[in-house]
């Protein structure tokens, strides 16, 4: 045994980088691996590698997730993480989008020389 965890491993084949955080090469090796042998990798990271945490939502945001992943092609999980940054980035655009304050419009117009 290489890990502690290969007594509750799947047998996968050790060139296809059975976990994307690298426990076995990572990425370079995952890109050798054959289609089937990488998206099994996957889903053995997602179930052996990912941390996770409950948040309860309503079953109908639930469905909309479920939703929203088979349209994206993705899980539940990775919908919620685009939801997120997609959020951030909104938040942030909309920080962006208002007038400067006074001190930050001076801060700018300062003479560096």
């Amino acid at each position: 045994m290489r890990y502690a965890s290969d007594r509750l491993r799947p047998s996968v084949p050790e060139r296809s980088g059975w976990c994307r955080r690298g426990l076995t090469g990572g990425d370079a090796n995952r890109r050798e691996a054959g289609a089937g042998e990488a998206s099994r990798a996957d889903a053995l990271c997602m179930l052996i590698c990912m941390q996770s945490t409950s948040v309860r939502i309503d079953p109908q945001t639930h469905e909309e997730l479920k939703r929203l992943a088979k349209d994206l092609g993705t899980t539940v999980g990775r919908t919620v993480t685009l939801a997120v940054r997609a959020l951030r980035q909104d938040r942030m655009g909309s920080q962006l989008a208002r007038p400067l304050r006074d001190d930050e419009t001076a801060w700018l117009d300062a003479d560096v020389g």
